[in-house]
């Protein structure tokens, strides 16, 4: 009893070696667990299957049955259920939410709508007045430079430069 209660305390530092930790899964696979460890013997059953079949191998799903070899009718929940049992949240969860923002915008509040839309003409006519600024000050400037630049030619022209 103190040589398993030793091994544990080991195993739960990280002290173990793979001898020590095959004897601790041997020590709950034989069935003679002592009660305080009573709630241990799956993990370790759980460990000796998977040790039994390879570490990257996946234990057979069972529906709550007990293991075999496991003393006080352990059982394996199994996972590939849970698995599925997620994806099909997700999936639905995705679905409303595509459904929720797909739907058409409410059709009874129609002033709503009203107002959007003669906020729409404003903005219009102001950025319509806001161009028309624009282009005669830019139109006021090309002209102003325009004469400049006939003026400047005229006087190369005079001073004789380019010929």
């Amino acid at each position: 009893m103190t040589d398993i209660k030793q091994l544990l305390d080991r195993y739960w530092e990280g002290e173990t070696t793979l001898e020590e930790e095959a004897n601790i899964r041997q020590y709950f696979a034989v069935g003679s667990v002592a009660p305080e460890y009573d709630h241990l013997t799956g993990l370790f059953v759980y460990q000796t299957i998977l040790a039994q079949q390879g570490s990257r191998t996946e234990v057979p799903a069972a529906r709550h049955t007990d293991v075999e070899g496991a003393g006080g009718g352990a059982s394996i929940v199994p996972m590939p259920a849970m698995r599925w049992l997620v994806r099909v949240a997700a999936v639905a969860s995705i679905l409303l939410a595509a459904v929720w923002l797909m739907r058409p915008a409410d059709q009874g509040d129609d002033s709503l709508a009203q107002v959007v839309l003669l906020d729409e003409e404003a903005e219009a006519a102001a950025a319509l007045d806001a161009t028309r600024e624009a282009l005669a000050f830019l139109s006021g400037t090309l002209d102003r430079n325009t004469r400049t630049i006939r003026r400047h030619v005229k006087q190369a022209e005079k001073a004789d430069i380019f010929r």
